[in-house]
């Protein structure tokens, strides 16, 4: 193809609200590319993770392959722990890593790093949500260029560790963002200007931060809604939605003959999760190590005394403004790993059978299996299966007392759908929560009544699917629409790129 491909990602943008925006006479931009073209939905695979969606759609690989899934508190193999991953630990090249005879420019893609040798434009975490790597780009300069005209990306990365429950809050982040993404429209089209790209690619982040941070605004049903903020501010994500469809207008004309793609890798929707009851379910289920006969220093310590609680206990009892100033004292990789291993102190996993890892909105779960952990007590073969189905059983049980329904829509076994170099670092079974309502209180007859609010400060979490939207009628025609998934993006801008899709890919073009 001889065009120049455009991609421009709208992290975490989400379907419905996009509907609700164009059925108001909203996003005429947005509104009118699909009419040109049109929009497909896309599995994102932020079910399993609000970690692996990214590093799925640059590898086109599952995270059994890539091994990146909770990248934030990750689960590490042959340990009890959790460490946060870096996006030089993903097991997997990114697909443009080949394209050595092509033009590439690469704008604030999440979880990515300079490559060695890149010849393209490549600016990494200017201003993404949630950073796992540092500041940097190919060439090495271009970063310093970029803050030296632009200054830092407005919004703090901290900001879900405050509460927007204020007029005065939600209008702070909402202003931050609003300026955050005119700076980030005017990088991207500073750099288009640099050259005729073959294949650019870029993402704005807003939609992402106030998804999470201000969906109780949003979502007039949300049990934290707050009409008077929201009569006075109107509706928080729809306004940076018009606010990125009047920059990506300004884009568009800036690339009129391109092929031109707006694309998400997840959606969000409200953050009703009952992970947080998962360690207590699987204790009375008998699968937790058993108490101790006597009290012991052990008690004391975080994983053991606060539990699914401890990063909310640490935070209430050191102060947002004393863990703030820490994080500017200790560079952030030692930080990032004290912070993980201080929090899993405590832990009785090693003694479990089953036992919860930390995860986002979908629950995860990982059997102590003899034949890969360190002090393994589920025998591969019969044992494990028949302890999978137990707890999927149990699961399956439990009622959420608000509504009276099950918590539970379903069980996912992962070795059912993935197979990898990775697959043994990953849980065993992942728990998608019914979302018609908060999980604050769960029961069965089995393991009777649990309770507890949900830890997680942000009102809004990952679970929706991701997007995929062209102006070109005739590429929509041509493209597969059964079962799409955002694994099939890699291959399908290799396609475009008239380039092959290797052998290692899950996913397959589109086109």
């Amino acid at each position: 193809m001889d065009k120049s491909i455009i991609g421009i990602a709208l992290d975490a943008l989400d379907s419905d609200i996009l509907q609700e925006g164009f059925n108001e006479g909203k996003l005429p931009f947005i509104r009118s590319l699909i009419d040109k073209g049109g929009m497909l939905p896309l599995d994102s695979l932020v079910h399993l993770s609000s970690g692996c969606p990214w590093s799925s759609f640059t590898t086109g690989t599952s995270p059994a392959k890539h091994g990146i899934f909770y990248y934030h508190r990750q689960f590490v193999l042959g340990t009890y722990t959790v460490e946060k991953k870096y996006a030089n630990q993903i097991k997997q090249k990114p697909f443009w890593h080949t394209l050595d005879q092509k033009k590439i420019a690469l704008i604030d893609i999440p979880e990515t790093y300079p490559l060695p040798h890149f010849a393209g434009l490549h600016l990494v975490n200017w201003g993404v949500e949630s950073p796992n790597w540092k500041k940097s780009s190919s060439p090495t300069q271009y970063i310093r260029e970029v803050q030296k005209k632009y200054g830092t990306y407005p919004p703090e990365e901290d900001y879900q560790m405050k509460s927007y429950d204020t007029l005065e809050s939600c209008s702070w982040l909402l202003e931050l963002l609003k300026e955050g993404l005119q700076k980030k429209k005017s990088i991207i089209l500073d750099a288009l200007k640099k050259n005729t790209w073959d294949l650019f690619l870029a993402s704005f982040a807003e939609s992402h931060w106030v998804g999470h941070a201000l969906w109780h605004i949003h979502d007039k049903n949300h049990p934290k809604h707050n009409p008077s903020i929201r009569e006075q501010i109107g509706d928080p994500i729809l306004t940076i939605y018009e606010a990125l469809d009047q920059a990506l207008a300004e884009i568009y004309a800036a690339v009129p003959n391109s092929t031109f793609f707006i694309f998400s890798v997840s959606g969000l929707a409200p953050n009703y999760s009952g992970s947080h009851l998962l360690p207590e379910m699987l204790n009375r289920l008998g699968y937790g190590a058993p108490e101790p006969t006597k009290k012991s220093i052990n008690s004391l310590l975080p994983a053991k005394r606060w539990g699914p609680y401890a990063i909310q206990r640490l935070e209430d009892l050191l102060g947002m403004k004393n863990i703030l100033r820490a994080k500017k004292i200790f560079p952030r990789k030692l930080w990032d790993t004290l912070t993980r291993q201080f929090t899993s102190v405590g832990n009785d996993w090693a003694k479990s059978k089953a036992f919860a890892v930390p995860n986002g909105w979908s629950g995860a779960i990982r059997l102590n299996l003899d034949s890969r952990d360190p002090q393994g007590k589920v025998k591969k073969g019969k044992e494990y299966d028949q302890l999978c189905d137990a707890i999927e059983t149990a699961l399956k049980e439990m009622i959420n007392l608000e509504t009276k329904e099950p918590a539970v829509d379903r069980v996912i076994r992962l070795r059912e759908l993935y197979q990898g170099a990775c697959l043994e670092s990953l849980p065993d079974l992942i728990v998608i929560w019914k979302t018609t309502a908060p999980i604050r209180s769960l029961a069965s007859e089995r393991i009777g009544a649990l309770s507890g609010e949900c830890p997680d400060r942000r009102s809004g979490a990952h679970q929706a699917k991701g997007v995929f939207i062209t102006a070109n009628k005739n590429i929509f025609n041509s493209l597969s629409k059964k079962n799409p998934s955002i694994l099939d993006l890699a291959p399908t801008f290799l396609t475009l790129l008239v380039q092959p899709t290797p052998d290692s890919f899950d996913g397959k073009s589109l086109l």
